[in-house]
């Protein structure tokens, strides 16, 4: 009679290990668990002001080449890329904070 349980035993066991990593994820800030995309405090609109300020140029003056919510390091970033005149403008913007985490400026000869 034991011999028979022992499959039905593994068939068990080995469905709770598969079933617990579809677990949903624990809150932020939980045992390192990465938070989802809605975790963002900031919008991608608020993102971009924060890159124009920073950047010293106007929204009418810019062409927008890339605007993207990426996970990078642990945390969402803000990966914007923009042209203003000859300049191309790169810069990572914390999705949480706010704060300018990259900026780099090129200028196209």
């Amino acid at each position: 009679m034991k011999k028979t349980r022992f499959p039905a035993v593994c068939a068990a066991l080995l469905a709770v290990l598969l079933l617990s990593g579809c677990a949903r994820p624990l809150p932020i800030g939980t045992a390192g668990i990465n938070p989802g995309p809605d975790s963002a405090q900031i919008s991608l609109e608020q993102a971009r002001k924060t890159a124009l300020e920073h950047a010293g140029v106007k929204s009418s003056d810019v062409r927008w080449d890339n605007s993207e919510l990426d996970f990078d390091n642990g945390r969402y970033v803000y990966e914007l890329e923009f042209k203003s005149g000859r300049t191309e403008y790169s810069y990572d913007v914390d999705a949480a904070t706010g704060q300018i985490l990259k900026s780099e400026k090129d200028f196209d000869d």
